[in-house]
């Protein structure tokens, strides 16, 4: 328009040279309010990767520090049990050594002394492992020793912060071809999911941990039911993409989360997460070896999952539509 004031000319070619000028114009503006919001934008994920790396960095210092307590501790016990063991050597060995040179009664008096200071020593050392390792309940074995060990283990653990761990499984779950998972792997698994459930649930009203081994349709099925708090909302958008957890102030790290997903893309399993609300247990955990690769969470909280949902791979279902795991299987 200042050119056409400034030097006029014919009417058809200045409309034709504002057609032209204007939409470049207004590309150039759109170009660089483009420019403009984008680098805004990555300025800002910038400072929140920051930001996010070192709340990851302080949990793990408090991760690391908790680790070192624990290491020096149990270090303390081996450092005692080193000493005992050779005080209890040499003490035999000295009682062996003087045997045949004494009478009956000096030889009764001095062996009955030693029995006493080795009963001691074992009973001392008995109290040491009985701060880590509770009586608990026989459990059912599954005849394979790394699971066993790890389900023997994990109920202690359990039994140590009051909590209830129960742990049933139908021989069928092993005998299915479609279970071809190892033994380690299947190990590593139920450590993450039994220790994840006993930090939500250690500071529950009812405190109560179930891990079900079973066959649903011909489907090998593991399942963990707790009575601890459900999953954050945030949790379930990062579930095996960020290390995320629900409890970082009981040590939760979300490392054990990330071993599960990588469980189920390794063996192709569906992972179901159900929100349940009975007196029992308020979630289950469930994996699933369907060659299905789905991800799915059954909730009453179904509008506010769905308006927060940033994953295409996940299926949110709502629970008053009651679909049980049966009913998701013929999906």
């Amino acid at each position: 328009m200042t050119i056409e004031q400034v030097s006029p000319s014919d009417e058809h070619i200045m409309r034709r040279f504002r057609a032209i000028v204007i939409p470049i114009c207004l590309i150039i503006i759109l170009s660089w309010c483009r420019s403009q919001i984008s680098k805004s934008y990555r300025e800002k994920l910038r400072l929140l990767e920051i930001k996010t790396l070192r709340a990851s960095k302080d949990e793990d210092k408090t991760y690391i520090a908790k680790l070192e307590a624990e290491n020096k501790r149990l270090g303390a016990i081996i450092h005692k049990d080193n000493r005992i063991v050779n005080a209890m050597a040499d003490s035999v060995c000295t009682y062996l050594a003087t045997s045949e040179n004494s009478d009956i009664e000096a030889l009764h008096s001095k062996g009955l002394s030693l029995s006493n200071e080795i009963n001691a020593i074992r009973v001392y050392r008995q109290e040491l492992l009985n701060q880590c390792m509770p009586d608990t309940t026989s459990i059912p074995l599954t005849n394979y020793s790394g699971i066993d060990a790890i389900i023997s283990f994990m109920t202690k653990e359990a039994s140590s912060n009051n909590i209830v761990l129960k742990f049933n499984f139908d021989s069928t779950f092993f005998n299915s071809k479609q279970s071809t998972s190892s033994e380690l792997d299947l190990v590593h698994l139920f450590s993450d999911l039994l220790e994840n459930a006993i930090i939500a649930t250690k500071h529950a009203h009812g405190r109560f941990i179930e891990l079900s081994l079973q066959t649903l349709k011909g489907v090998p099925t593991i399942s963990v039911s707790d009575s601890g708090i459900p999953f954050e909302i945030d949790t379930y958008m990062k579930f095996g993409i960020f290390e995320a957890s629900t409890h970082t102030d009981e040590g939760g790290t979300g490392i054990g989360l990330m071993d599960i997903w990588s469980f189920k893309k390794k063996y192709h399993a569906s992972l179901i997460i159900e929100e349940m609300n009975n007196t029992i247990c308020s979630k289950r955990l469930s994996i699933l070896f369907d060659g299905k690769n789905r991800y799915l969470i059954v909730s009453n909280r179904f509008q506010q999952i769905v308006s927060k949902q940033t994953r295409s791979d996940l299926l949110v279902i709502n629970a008053e539509s009651n679909k049980s795991v049966d009913h998701i299987l013929s999906l």
